[in-house]
């Protein structure tokens, strides 16, 4: 069995906190025949990670089929970065409270993944943050799962 890479190591991996990656998307070769002609619009997402007697856990979340985009998908917490939020991490703690209920003090960002384009026209930046154990998601009925993920009841 492998060992759980510590949260330093994680973290060395990443792209610093201070500055979201600046170079295009990781895949936009790869998808660039399927993107809108609409300039990409920026969203965000927290890769959450949480510290459990069994290993390091991944937050994730299903969004509920009543929505007009993305419905039923399984995601990270996140969204569209809005006028209000200072920057993109900002927006990824916003939207991870508003959809999970997890206040930003119990989130401690740790970096930079590479940015990502969809095909619905984002591109996506996702901050890699470590979620207090203690904390128990909130608004939606979010299980915790053993198998490292994370569903809505809902």
């Amino acid at each position: 069995m492998q060992a759980t890479p510590s949260l330093a190591r994680i973290a060395a991996a990443l792209h610093p906190l201070a500055s979201v990656p600046a170079a295009a998307a990781w895949n936009l070769e790869e998808v660039a025949d399927l993107l809108p002609d609409a300039a990409p619009v920026p969203a965000a997402v927290l890769v959450g990670l949480v510290s459990r007697d069994a290993g390091v856990q991944v937050l994730l979340t299903r969004r509920t089929d009543a929505l007009r985009h993305h419905a039923g998908q399984v995601s990270f917490p996140g969204g569209r970065i809005e006028a209000v939020d200072l920057d993109a991490a900002a927006a990824a703690i916003r939207e991870t409270g508003e959809e999970v209920g997890i206040p930003g003090f119990e989130i401690a960002p740790l970096g930079w993944l590479d940015p990502l384009a969809t095909v619905t026209g984002f591109t996506v930046f996702p901050l890699v943050a470590t979620i207090a154990p203690r904390t128990t998601p909130g608004p939606i009925r979010v299980k915790w799962r053993k198998s490292s993920r994370c569903r809505s009841d809902s």
